[in-house]
C-alpha cells in the first residue's frame, strides 16, 4: 500500500522578525547572538551583552579551574570575566571568542601559581618550623 502525500504550500516568513520568531519556537539557541557578536556589544558598553557573555561560559570557565584542582575556582572564574571587561578592546574581530577567554583563563591561572609561590617563598624556614605556642 503505497502513500500518496498531499503537497503543502508552505511559505517563508516574510520579515526578519518573523524568522527569529519561527527559529526561536523551534530552537531557541539558534535565536541566541552568537559570542562574537555579543563580544562586539560588550565593546560597546552593553549591559546585557555582559550579562549574557557571564552567563554563557560562567559554568565552563568554574569547571576549567575545578578540573585544575585551582583551590579558589570562583574566585579566579569572576577573575576571568573581570579581566573580559577589562581588555575588552583588545578583543580582535577575527578570532574565536572562546579561544580569547581561555587564554585569559590561562593567563589568570599562571597568574595565581606565581603569586601562591611568592607567598611561599617568602616564608622563612624559622617562621615555617616555628612551634605556634611557647610553653
Amino acid at each position: 500500500m503505497i502513500a500518496v502525500l498531499e503537497e503543502t504550500s508552505v511559505q517563508p516568513p516574510a520579515s526578519a522578525a518573523d524568522r527569529a520568531a519561527c527559529f526561536a519556537s523551534v530552537d531557541p539557541i539558534i535565536a541566541q547572538r552568537s559570542d562574537h557578536a555579543l563580544m562586539l556589544a560588550v565593546r560597546d558598553c552593553e549591559r546585557d551583552a555582559r550579562g549574557e557573555l557571564f552567563e554563557r561560559h560562567h559554568r565552563l570557565v568554574f569547571q576549567y579551574f575545578a578540573r585544575l584542582g585551582a583551590a579558589p575556582a570562583e574566585d579566579l572564574a569572576q577573575e576571568v570575566f573581570v579581566r573580559v571587561l577589562k581588555y575588552r578592546s583588545s578583543y580582535r574581530l577575527g578570532t574565536q571568542f572562546r579561544t580569547w577567554m581561555y587564554t585569559i583563563s590561562r593567563n589568570v591561572r599562571h597568574t595565581h601559581c606565581h603569586r601562591r609561590r611568592a607567598e611561599i617563598n617568602d616564608l622563612s624556614w624559622d617562621d615555617a618550623y616555628a612551634p605556634s605556642f611557647t610553653p
